[in-house]
């Protein structure tokens, strides 16, 4: 049963023993979840930063913007600098 929160999802503390499993991978994709215990928060399950699940998700996504980048030209007049020389930023 869930119950109403503020900007995470929030479930009963007797669901949530139920639900560990899930709650584990959705922090892994950078959601939390609070536990409630007679209509009062009681815990608040959120990503660590320095997580290794967050490191991996950053490596593949760096991994993906290179190969989908590799193939294009890099023209040495379009960098910031000379765009704001031509007022085009």
């Amino acid at each position: 049963m869930r119950a109403e929160a503020t900007d995470m999802d929030a479930y009963i503390l007797s669901d949530a023993d139920q639900r560990l499993a899930e709650f584990v991978d959705r922090l892994k994709e950078g959601e939390g979840a609070e536990i409630v215990r007679d209509g009062r928060v009681v815990a608040r399950l959120i990503v660590e930063t320095s997580s290794p699940f967050k490191a991996t998700r950053h490596k593949a996504a760096m991994e993906r913007i290179r190969a989908a980048t590799s193939g294009m030209a890099v023209d040495p007049t379009d960098s910031v600098a000379e765009m704001r020389k031509q007022a085009r930023y």
